[in-house]
């Protein structure tokens, strides 16, 4: 029941359709706002920290300007790891 009403909520804020925007390739006014959503839902941060990583991977966002860096979070690449290591990680 918890589960339901958390996904409801969700689908309601619209946060999965803008993940999946951001899915398609980097929007600076997506990102914004999914940066907002992941405040509020872990689940979603997590997925948002994983484009974070594919973006900085390309070269379009700097690890400062990340979710997790803002929140002090420490990802797979902040803590040295090997690519290898860190593909299997996320």
């Amino acid at each position: 029941m918890r589960e339901r009403i958390k996904m409801q909520d969700r689908n309601f804020r619209r946060e999965w359709p803008l993940l999946n925007e951001l899915g398609k390739g980097y929007n600076d006014g997506a990102y914004k706002l999914a940066k907002e959503a992941a405040f509020e839902d872990i689940t979603f941060a997590e997925e948002l920290m994983k484009l974070e990583e594919r973006w900085m991977g390309e070269g379009v966002l700097r690890r400062e300007e990340t979710f997790a860096t803002q929140m002090g979070w420490r990802t797979p690449t902040s803590r040295g790891m090997s690519r290898y290591e860190r593909d299997r990680y996320l």
